[in-house]
């Protein structure tokens, strides 16, 4: 295989995993109702940076740390579960592309 060629991966970080999260119901205009919507599913990649463990959502801007792998989905799900009080939930996601990319030196 060519040496700066994309190879896709699943194994991103320490635990790449799924975070379903809970946020409340919006109306077209972006006010909140009564009611949660069915939990959606986001994706997360997990980085050691010492001494932290940094969890990153792919789907959106939003990232957290922790000092396990676990601490750290349990942080971002709580930031997500935030963003989320203000921002119009999106209608659907598609999935991210996962990919490895290895440059020559």
């Amino acid at each position: 295989m060519p040496t700066n060629s994309v190879m896709p991966v699943r194994k991103l970080c320490q635990r790449p995993g799924k975070i379903r999260v809970s946020p409340d119901k919006f109306n077209r205009n972006g006010e909140r109702t009564a009611g949660k919507v069915g939990p959606m599913e986001f994706t997360a990649a997990i980085t050691h940076e010492d001494p932290w463990y940094v969890a990153r959502c792919l789907d959106v801007e939003v990232a957290s740390q922790g000092e396990t792998v676990e601490e750290a989905l349990a942080n971002l799900k709580e930031a997500l579960e935030l963003y989320f009080e203000d921002e119009v939930l999106p209608d659907g996601l598609e999935p991210p592309i996962i990919a490895t990319l290895r440059l020559t030196a």
